[in-house]
Formats: structure tokens, C-alpha cells, sequence
């Protein structure tokens, strides 16, 4: 059951209510941080519109980086036999068709030395990173914020902010009010929250839907992540455990809204048309429903107000195409933390505008980077013009073939 909270479900002010910061959604990036600001020290309050403690069944997966681990470890909620993870040992990126012989471009991640026995790059003694399925990280999360006392207020849907020099309230349709030092907004793209604050945002449609599924294959992955582009859109493959990988494939919104009713008229079917891609997957089998996801960009144009920041999807929502998103909000909201606690330390108003226009800029600066990169790779590979294609194929190539620009891009992709 959800905590009532009831002590701090009145207006009334209270040293504890002015102290306290309030997170406002309780996704994975709002549970991450409650988690984060509590392990500091803080009091923390998670709130939902929804039952803050739901736990759905189902076998999709969240792609952790080896940076979010870390992080995770730092944290003190990694623990391999609860969340199972299953760990990306390599990652193959080529234009072309999955399944084809050859590729005009190919660059090769491995922790592993090279296939020639040329240790031309190495990660860090660990995976480049982990596939958890959802309902198990979101799982571990909850008990994790039960063990540190964060109270938990579900069914609240925000409908005012009120900040003022001792504090900010956020008050329900319901007529509860929760008040506190900080309101976080973890809401999502289309954030309450973010525009109750008056923060605007800047929108771009990509036209294009991500499809979602699980699939059985008969022959290992050997811990494998792929990721095609392809004439129609970047297809990926994340490895899963059992025989089991996770399919991501983005394609424009029309073929995306035909091959998905072909998964609802014909689950082989759309097993087929993946088979071709990765023949040497074996047999392939749909194993979980097909799930669509239209996408877009949405970057708020600042990430505070007074008494108030946003995290994850409602600060900048990317393109998948890196599966970044959740990494990059865990990077973000570390770098708030670390602000936050820096300055508790010295004795100043931890919540005031200084310290969240410093936490604004750092996380402003780093999410613009993967923004840009996540935006401009998704133009450069949805153009298939003969020139730009083999450019795009000798880049690719001289990525694998200078093992420090190699090293570079790879820490980039696992966080570190």
C-alpha cells in the first residue's frame, strides 16, 4: 500500500516540510532519484498521479550503461541477482541490411581483443553494458526506497505550484497540498509540472515510430548488441538471457502502423521479416506483444525555477536511436546531487538559484552534446543518396580502423 504521508499532506508549515524536496513522477528516473537524494541525506517525498508502488508484468527491457552501473554501485542498489542483468559484450554499428554479407561501413565494439588477437581497444575489466527487463529494475527500486523511508503519495495530480522564499507547494486536484524546499519534476515529455512552471519547450517530430518486441531466437547472441541502419530505419538487437533479444526498429509511422497490425494478424509473420535480418539467430519467435512508440524531440528551453528542476524526459526527451535516454537522465540528476550536497557542505541555501542555475548549465552542457549527436545521426543515416552513403560508410570505417577515435566513441556509448 501506498504511505499516506498524512503529516505532510496539510498546508501547514513545518521545519521538516520546508527541509524536504518533492519528486513529482515515479518512472524510473523519479525512483533513481529519490533514491540518489536520499542515500545524501535528504528527506524525500515521491509522488505519482498514479499508485507510485505499481509493478507491471512484461519482458521489456531498460539498456543501463556501464557508467549508469557504476552509478548504481555508488548508490548501493546494483545487485545482479535481483535485477538480472544480461551484459553487452560487444556491439556491432553497420549501414546495410542486417544480414548481409557485406556492409559499406562496420564499426565493432568489444571488451574482448579483436578478432586477429590485436588488442587494439579495451573497455574497462566489465560489460559495455546490461539489459534489465523493466519490472525487475522497477522492483529493486521500490524495495530500495522502502528500506531508506521515502514516503511514497500516489493519486496526486498536480494542479498549482506556489513558490515563495520559505518554500514550494504543489497542490492536488483533490484538494491535498505537499510542501517543501525543492520540487523535482521527473513527469515525463509532456510534463504537468514543467508547464505549470511556465517552462517552455522546443518540439520536433521525427515522423518516425519506434517498434518494440521480444523475440526467442534458437542459436545464441553471445552477448551481442546490434544496430543497422537501414534503407527503412535503424534496427536493433539488444541481447537478452534464454535465447532471448530484445528488437528495436525505427521506421516511418506508416511502415512502423503496417508491420506492427502484421504482428497483431500474424506473430510468425512478423517473426519472418526479422528472420532475414539475423539468419544466424536460428529460428526466431515473437515472445511478448509488439509495442509503438512515436518519436519526437523535446528539449525544455531551461531546466529550473525558482525552487524547482526538471529531470529526465521533462528536461530533453532524445531519439533512441543510441538508447541514451535513461543513461543520460541518470547523468543528469547525479549531476544535480552533486550540487545539491556541495552546497549543504558549504553551509548555503542548497535549493536557491544559484545552485540550480549551476546544475542547469552542467547538465544543459552535457545533454546538448548527446542531443545533437542522437539528432544529427538520425538525418545522416535517413538519407540514402548514393554519395552521402558511402561517406557515411568510410566514416564508419575509419571509426574502427584508429583505435584511439575507437575508444573515444565507445566510452561515449557506455557512459564513462
Amino acid at each position: 500500500m501506498t504511505k499516506p504521508a498524512a503529516d505532510q499532506l496539510s498546508g501547514a508549515k513545518s521545519l521538516a516540510q520546508e527541509q524536504q524536496i518533492l519528486i513529482a513522477g515515479a518512472g524510473l528516473v523519479g525512483l533513481t532519484a529519490a533514491i540518489a537524494l536520499a542515500r545524501a541525506g535528504f528527506a524525500v517525498t515521491l509522488l505519482d498521479r498514479g499508485e507510485v508502488e505499481r509493478v507491471s508484468d512484461g519482458l521489456l527491457t531498460t539498456a543501463l550503461a556501464a557508467g549508469t552501473k557504476q552509478l548504481f554501485g555508488e548508490l548501493q542498489v546494483w545487485d545482479a541477482g535481483a535485477l538480472n542483468p544480461s551484459p553487452i559484450m560487444q556491439i556491432q554499428v553497420a549501414q546495410g541490411a542486417a544480414g548481409a554479407q557485406r556492409h559499406l561501413g562496420l564499426i565493432d565494439w568489444s571488451v574482448r581483443d579483436s578478432a586477429n588477437g590485436q588488442a587494439t581497444v579495451h573497455a574497462p575489466p566489465h560489460a559495455m553494458g546490461y539489459i534489465v527487463e523493466n519490472h525487475l529494475l522497477r522492483r529493486h527500486l521500490l524495495n530500495h526506497l522502502q528500506q531508506l523511508g521515502v514516503q511514497m503519495v500516489g493519486g496526486f495530480t498536480v494542479t498549482a505550484v506556489t513558490a515563495d522564499d520559505f518554500g514550494i507547494s504543489l497542490l492536488a486536484s483533490d484538494g491535498r497540498q505537499l510542501r517543501g524546499a525543492l520540487v523535482l519534476a521527473a513527469d515525463g515529455r509532456n510534463s504537468t509540472l514543467r508547464d505549470l512552471l511556465k517552462i517552455g519547450c522546443h518540439r520536433h517530430d521525427y515522423h518516425q515510430t519506434a517498434l518494440v518486441a521480444v523475440m526467442a531466437h534458437s542459436q545464441p547472441h553471445d552477448q551481442v548488441a546490434y544496430e543497422y541502419f537501414m534503407a527503412g530505419g535503424p534496427l536493433a538487437l539488444l541481447p537478452m538471457h534464454n535465447n532471448h533479444s530484445q528488437v528495436v526498429w525505427n521506421l516511418p509511422t506508416a511502415k512502423a502502423d503496417a508491420f506492427k497490425a502484421l504482428s497483431t494478424e500474424s506473430a510468425d509473420a512478423f517473426a519472418s521479416l526479422l528472420q532475414q535480418h539475423f539468419p544466424w539467430l536460428g529460428q526466431l519467435s515473437l515472445v511478448s506483444a509488439v509495442q509503438a512508440y512515436p518519436l519526437n524531440l523535446v528539449r525544455a528551453n531551461r531546466l529550473h525555477a525558482p525552487r524547482a528542476f526538471l529531470l529526465g524526459d521533462a528536461a530533453h526527451g532524445i531519439h533512441p536511436i543510441a538508447g541514451q535516454g535513461f543513461n543520460l537522465a541518470v547523468r543528469g540528476l547525479n549531476i544535480l546531487r552533486q550540487e545539491l550536497v556541495t552546497a549543504r557542505q558549504l553551509g548555503m541555501a542548497w535549493w536557491d538559484e544559484a545552485t540550480l542555475m549551476a546544475a542547469d548549465k552542467l547538465q544543459s552542457r552535457q545533454a546538448g552534446r548527446m542531443i545533437m549527436a542522437t539528432h544529427q545521426l538520425n538525418a545522416l543515416f535517413e538519407t540514402n543518396l548514393l554519395p552521402i552513403r558511402v561517406g557515411r560508410g568510410l566514416g564508419l570505417n575509419l571509426v574502427n580502423h584508429l583505435p584511439p577515435l575507437k575508444q573515444f566513441f565507445m566510452n561515449q556509448a557506455m557512459g564513462l
